[in-house]
């Protein structure tokens, strides 16, 4: 069980339960349970051109839970899947201007309710032959996963999307200085008469994606995300970075090409502990942020 609550005022709480294993522990079932309540999440408008000064803020409180199982194949293939019922709250935000203020339905698909209710179902696939996972010099991961949201509250909101990853470390100089490429696309698909509600479309901007540009800074249906590292291991419990960082998002999957990427690169430390990354410290540049700090727990990816 976690919890905690960041300095904007967001409150997290998370409790997992893991069931005994079985066929030999290949087999792992997990049921979640998730709350969040983020009272100011910034919102720019959805669009890979949407504008830093159209910034505004909403209220957004998912609440989850969910039943997950994992088949290990083998040591390193994976596959599994999982079904979960959320049910989200959206608001005003408390910061001025509101999401309101400057955004209706016609250009935020969802806007117009505040309340949502999705059964999701989920499959996944990965492959991941890294020698050391969390933390490792060498090896890579490759990873799919398969989402569809059925809108049970409204019937207007219902979508499947696709997501696929490739993640490759090249070591060199006896694996002391590591390269590491990476590429994310994710593809949302919806009948003619459902739309992606702006809260659960895919995003860059984040530690997790483009690092220049605050968390959700680009939204839309479709995105392309890629990543460039080169990392050196000056000492047995810290890695230092130089990293470049590009993506777009788009409302055609066709239009996920190299034209108009958002583009961020920085540099950063990362204090490594017994099971992988520990806290990573970052800072990037980016054309809306000449020095973005960032400081977590774990590893980005």
């Amino acid at each position: 069980m976690v919890a905690g609550r960041s300095i904007r005022s967001a409150t997290i709480g998370r409790a997992d339960f893991d069931l005994p294993t079985f066929a030999s522990n290949r087999g792992k079932l997990r049921l979640s349970g998730e709350y969040i309540d983020a009272t100011d999440v910034k919102y720019y408008g959805v669009g890979n051109s949407s504008s830093k000064d159209a910034r505004t803020y909403v209220g957004y409180s998912p609440v989850s839970t969910s039943a997950r199982l994992d088949f290990d194949v083998n040591r390193r293939f994976e596959v599994g899947g999982g079904l979960s019922y959320l049910d989200v709250g959206t608001s005003a935000g408390r910061t001025a201007p509101s999401i309101g203020a400057q955004h209706g339905p016609g250009d935020t698909p969802g806007l117009e309710f505040s309340r949502f209710g999705f059964v999701n179902t989920k499959a996944h696939a990965s492959f991941d032959w890294r020698k050391r996972l969390g933390y490792s010099g060498s090896g890579g991961v490759y990873r799919a996963q398969f989402d569809d949201f059925r809108d049970s509250d409204h019937g207007r909101y219902s979508f499947r999307s696709v997501e696929a990853e490739a993640l490759q470390l090249v070591p060199i100089l006896r694996a002391n200085w590591v390269i590491m490429l990476r590429g994310v696309a994710t593809i949302t698909d919806a009948d003619d008469s459902n739309d992606v509600p702006y809260f659960l479309m895919p995003s860059i901007g984040g530690g997790a994606t483009v690092r220049g540009y605050p968390d959700f800074r680009f939204r839309d249906r479709n995105r392309l995300v890629m990543n460039a590292e080169l990392r050196w291991t000056p000492a047995r419990f810290m890695d230092m970075v130089l990293f470049y960082d590009t993506g777009k998002v788009e409302a055609r999957r066709q239009d996920l090409d190299f034209d108009d990427l958002k583009e961020a690169y920085g540099v950063g430390m990362r204090l490594i502990g017994p099971k992988g990354y520990a806290f990573r410290f970052e800072a990037a540049h980016s054309r809306e942020h000449r020095v973005r700090l960032t400081l977590s727990a774990g590893g980005a990816f």
